[in-house]
């Protein structure tokens, strides 16, 4: 819902302050419910859950709240005057600045032609009273009314509205929550279809295109969304209103983005499509959403730190409320947001393995992270060289500290050693191995090792909405669900729906080595270098893609990272989320902790193929008569033209060495030696002499054959693209290569079939090849072709006999490994 329809919510809460009121010693709380289930003009549909959602609130604001003073507002009562004048006399009671209003609207909401042209859509959003009048709007009050209200008051105002505010959304009944409220079926809609709509004044009122400071508003769904009505414990609410009373009832002490996050999780369980919005105005208090709910409202700018490299120990730090304002540019509606009430991580390194291989660089990797997850905003605890015993223990203990929370993210890390188990059946299980290990050989590995398959269990028994496992170790298991070919997705409408996300440094059969490019990439990767769309926001998906695509580049295709979601269609649809910070960006490091270039990682391949030459000789322009070696007197004369016959095919055994540097994470550019050898080279180019016009039984003829060839050399320059697929890598490329090429050739002429003596001659020159080449990598391996059309120029070398041309193409297949 725009802040436009904040705007109408809000002007009804501050209806009017007297400046003439002087603050109290002790803060207020207040409340106005309306409901409005059965309206006066038999052309508006009925409801059936707005009188059940004002008992529902009211009993929630006296039993746990303990609001001072509640008015209710029901069906006949709540007409467009007696909802105005009820909110003027809350607005107009003694109090002071720090009382709290909340305004609570469940019933009928619209849309109308804007006439005051603040509306980028051309809507004003309105409500519709007991007495509303649908042909032509009377008695509706809209959000420029309640716009110019609100703007007239200091108050603090809390706004919750069960309703809709577009011509297309809805709130339909369907029944079935309980199973004792009959079958499920739409029932009525909280959408009213407002005709021919002609409002005495064009300008009801200054345009309101904000909310108004001070004001905290939460709406039951977004834009072009329904809001449902369903059976709860025998009766029928808003789902919205059902669901927020819940929550607070367990937990009273949430902030709004928190609460707000964990409706969006509750309804997406029910697998409802409505997502709750919430709103304050852009320039008032930027942590106005992360408030305690109901409790007066304190301004915090001054008060929330700002983490950086410097920030304290992460073991002293508390979760605070994160909320995730819109940056400027490509951001996505700040309604796609989740907003985290608390942020924890739990980071576990094993280095000092009993009898596994030590990894003593895990505890630098335990330091960096959790020191850039503090930054992140996350309350961090970690976990060094944790027996078996111990690494279950801190992952069910985090969670039953952590994980309650609806509105909560976790993150769970985990460097050390992990291991792959084939199993008889066909499936492979994955293992995260703790200190106190055995080999997988012992018979006690079994018990010692944690199986990937307690983190289903984990994930599931875990009540944040979002949940992301790290895990920089070398496995395969089957407990999520691989994202195959899809391109990261930023922010968007499911973003803040349920998510337990996974991702590896490695896959099954893959080695990590103790110095972890991986966790440097991931630093680098949530400090802003994942965020593709450049929207300000790194998902976990992006997050994944970004790591699959350059962990293999830089480890020189030894650890291929894998990632997913878990295999639950209750828990895959959200996406958790960073927030790009400049201030938590790697600073730079020199000395030996200096992150190698990219020029520095390209490091040398070698490789052995198969290439195939095919070329067509064009003869000598002028061939002497060696015989005689009257060399001045030309045995044939003018241009020997294209050949009647050409074949000439030359198998080379190609040794090559590559060298490649990086432009960007898609694109590089190399250099390539290649030694040829010959396998086998043959071939004839003949022609008659073309001044000559006796028959070819009896004519002149030259002929050049091919006698032998040495090895050649080739140097290719090439640019390449490159795309990667899980494991696999596809490049593909074009450039330009140069080839030194020496052979012999015997050359000579016969007349009337009777052949002359021959010469033998040697031959070298130049080749200029367009090159086009094409590879697949997999584990260091690259296994590419390439083609080539040539155009060589070879001097020859005996007798003064002069050069010839020759074109053709070049076709080879090689493997290469990087080093």
């Amino acid at each position: 819902m725009p802040r436009r329809i904040i705007t109408v919510l809000g002007a009804f809460l501050l209806l009017s302050w007297s400046p003439g009121t002087a603050g109290t010693a002790e803060a207020k709380s207040r409340a106005l419910l309306v409901g409005i289930a059965n309206y006066s003009r038999d052309e508006v549909a009925d409801l059936r859950g707005p009188l059940n959602d004002v008992a529902l609130m009211k009993n929630l604001l006296e039993e746990v709240y303990h609001f001072d003073h509640i008015t209710t507002l029901t069906d006949a009562q709540a007409t467009r005057e007696g909802i105005l004048r009820a909110l003027g006399e809350e607005l107009r009671a003694p109090g002071g600045p720090d009382d709290l209003l909340v305004f609570y609207y469940a019933g009928h909401g619209s849309q109308v032609d804007d006439r005051s042209g603040d509306e980028a859509d051309g809507k004003d959003e309105v409500l519709a009273p007991y007495d509303i009048v649908p042909k032509g709007g009377a008695n509706l009050i809209l959000d420029d009314e309640l716009g110019e209200i609100l703007g007239s008051t200091r108050k603090q105002i809390v706004m919750v509205v069960d309703a809709c505010h577009s011509g297309d959304l809805y709130r339909a009944f369907r029944g079935g929550g309980d199973g004792n409220l009959g079958p499920a079926q739409a029932v009525g809609w909280r959408y009213l279809p407002i005709t021919d709509y002609s409002p005495a004044s064009a300008d009801r009122g200054p345009s309101q295109s904000d909310l108004p400071e001070g004001v905290i508003f939460l709406s039951a769904s977004g834009e072009k969304q329904k809001a449902s009505e369903q059976g709860f414990q025998g009766q029928f609410h808003g789902a919205f209103t059902f669901m927020l009373v819940s929550s607070l009832e367990e937990r009273r002490d949430q902030s709004y983005s928190g609460l707000v996050s964990g409706i969006r999780g509750m309804l997406a369980r029910r697998n409802l499509s409505q997502v709750p919005e919430l709103a304050t105005n852009p320039d008032s208090d930027k942590a106005l959403a992360s408030q305690t709910v109901f409790a007066p409202i304190r301004k915090t700018n001054d008060l929330q730190p700002k983490p950086g490299p410097t920030a304290a120990p992460a073991a002293e730090r508390s979760s605070e409320p994160v909320q995730f304002p819109a940056p400027v540019g490509t951001a996505p509606p700040a309604s796609y947001l989740p907003q985290y009430g608390e942020s924890h991580a739990l980071v576990i390194g094993a280095s000092d393995y009993a009898i596994w291989p030590r990894l003593p660089g895990v505890k630098e990797d335990v330091k960096e992270v959790a020191a850039m997850l503090a930054c992140q905003g996350f309350a961090v605890e970690t976990v060094l060289d944790p027996s078996a015993v111990a690494l279950a223990a801190a992952f069910s203990g985090f969670i039953a500290r952590h994980g309650r929370q609806p509105e909560s993210r976790l993150l769970f890390w985990f460097a050390g050693h992990g291991y792959t188990e084939f199993k008889s059946y066909g499936r492979e299980m994955g293992y995260l191995i703790p200190v106190d290990a055995p080999r997988p050989e012992n018979e006690l590995f079994l018990t010692k090792a944690l199986s990937l398959d307690r983190f289903e269990e984990y994930a599931k028994n875990i009540n944040a909405n979002h949940s992301l496992f790290v895990f920089d170790s070398c496995f395969s298991g089957q407990i999520f669900t691989l994202y195959r070919d899809l391109p990261a997705r930023g922010i968007g409408p499911t973003t803040a729906l349920p998510v337990r996300q996974f991702i590896s440094s490695g896959s099954a059969d893959e080695k990590v080595p103790d110095r972890s490019e991986f966790r440097e990439l991931f630093n680098n990767a949530i400090s802003g270098a994942a965020d593709g769309n450049r929207d300000g926001y790194v998902t976990g998906r992006e997050l994944g893609e970004y790591l699959t695509r350059v962990v293999p580049e830089y480890t020189r295709q030894l650890q291929h990272p894998q990632s997913g979601t878990i295999r639950d269609f209750r828990l895959d649809k959200g996406d958790f989320v960073f927030r790009v910070c400049a201030d938590c960006a790697p600073p730079p490091a020199d000395g030996d902790n200096q992150k190698p270039s990219p020029e520095k990682r390209r490091l040398l391949s070698t490789g052995v193929g198969l290439s195939y030459l095919r070329f067509n000789p064009h003869l000598p322009r002028d061939l002497k008569d060696h015989e005689t070696h009257t060399l001045d007197q030309p045995f044939m004369s003018g241009s020997a033209g294209t050949t009647d016959l050409a074949s000439v095919s030359v198998i080379f055994l190609d040794l090559s060495v590559k060298r490649e540097w990086e432009i960007s994470p898609d694109w590089s550019w190399g250099v390539q030696y290649t030694l040829k050898i010959p396998a086998s080279a043959s071939g004839r180019a003949e022609k008659q002499n073309e001044n000559d016009n006796r028959p070819p039984t009896s004519g002149s003829f030259i002929y050049t054959e091919v006698s032998g060839f040495k090895p050649a050399h080739e140097v290719g320059v090439s640019l390449l693209r490159s795309w990667p697929s899980g494991p696999v890598t596809y490049s593909l490329g074009a450039g330009l290569q140069v080839s030194h090429w020496a052979t012999s050739f015997e050359k000579g002429w016969h007349r009337g079939g009777a052949d002359e003596k021959a010469l033998a001659a040697d031959a070298s020159g130049w080749g200029f090849s367009p090159l086009a080449v094409g590879s697949i990598s997999l584990s260091g391996i690259d296994l590419s072709l390439s083609a080539a059309y040539c155009a060589i120029n070879l001097d020859y070398g005996t007798a003064a006999l002069g050069s010839a041309v020759a074109d053709g193409w070049e076709i080879g297949a090689a493997a290469a490994y990087r080093w």
